[in-house]
């Protein structure tokens, strides 16, 4: 036993121990070059018709040998299909979820986990996917009706998990990549984009812009075809015409970063305190106009300067 740990040693000792110690260093200290995360690159095709709902968007996804078409709406946080549809695919069901809209009604919902949803290329597993809530739907459309809804549900930021993407709704795609250097060959480049911070907190993405009545705090919604600011003394005194029973008031600047995208108009309403963590929305009124990039690990949102349509 003894001559045989004599012999270890002078093993240890010679090249072999490099060659062990080597591989040992690759994975306990550099083992990131082995298993860090591999690029990706995914391009989805949009749909956003203004003449419907105000050009909220639209694509499709497949659950089993189905394809639904869905709203993408970073208002939620869950992704939604309707009870009906939801009936017929193979799911577990996982408790429950409850969500409020902007007025602070609440809606409860069942969840139910689905073994594989299909996005274009991207697969997402397991995932999560609760009953959509009709009286929700109902209850918070600003433009056309429930009667002409053509989707079946609502893709939310869960789908965006773990991922950096750019939307962009005048070029009819979304782009799910590492980060924006590889839009590049897709011909997005930084010169054309305003680098500002991103806050994600509970409620969803949102950008501090600044106003003619002080700075904001907005979220950025898909789901919303209006831009929308909480009801307040400065604004409502400045509102020139009602939109829908709303008060209407438009700003001379709307400054991000250090771009004025100029004048911009805004409904204004009632917003429950359970979103006192801002100040409004800005809708697909300004989002359908504008490419964005979220960059989630950086926490930044980079905002094209021009519009593209």
């Amino acid at each position: 036993m003894f001559r045989s740990f004599k012999l270890c040693a002078s093993f240890f000792k010679g090249r072999a121990c490099k060659l062990i110690l080597a591989v040992l260093l690759l994975f306990l200290g550099g083992g990131y070059f082995f298993f860090r995360p591999s690029s990706y690159y995914f391009l989805i095709p949009v749909d956003s018709d203004e003449e419907y709902w105000g050009g909220v968007p639209l694509f499709q996804i497949g659950i089993e040998d189905k394809s639904y078409q869905v709203e993408l709406d970073l208002g939620t946080e869950m992704s939604t299909l309707d009870q009906e549809q939801l009936d017929k695919v193979d799911k577990t069901f996982y408790g429950t979820f409850v969500s409020y809209d902007m007025r602070g009604n609440s809606f409860e919902t069942p969840i139910y986990e689905v073994p594989q949803v299909r996005i274009h290329d991207l697969s997402l597993l397991m995932m999560k996917i609760r009953g959509e809530s009709p009286e929700f739907i109902s209850s918070n459309i600003f433009t056309g009706s429930a009667d002409n809804r053509m989707c079946s549900g609502r893709a939310g930021r869960d789908i965006f998990e773990n991922r950096n993407f750019l939307l962009d709704f005048a070029r009819s795609r979304m782009i799910l990549c590492e980060s924006f250097k590889y839009l590049s060959k897709s011909g997005y480049h930084l010169k054309d984009f305003i680098k500002v911070p991103l806050h994600i907190n509970k409620i969803g993405y949102c950008l501090e812009v600044d106003t003619d009545t002080g700075v904001k705090m907005l979220l950025l919604d898909t789901g919303c075809s209006l831009s929308i600011l909480r009801e307040a003394p400065s604004e409502k005194q400045l509102a020139l015409e009602a939109v829908d029973d709303a008060p209407s008031w438009s700003t001379r600047k709307l400054i991000i970063g250090s771009k004025d995208f100029g004048p911009h108009a805004f409904d204004l309403c009632e917003i429950s305190e359970l979103l006192s963590e801002i100040d409004g929305i800005l809708g697909m009124d300004f989002l359908r106009k504008h490419a964005i990039f979220f960059d989630q690990d950086h926490l930044l949102v980079y905002v094209e300067k021009c519009s593209a349509s």
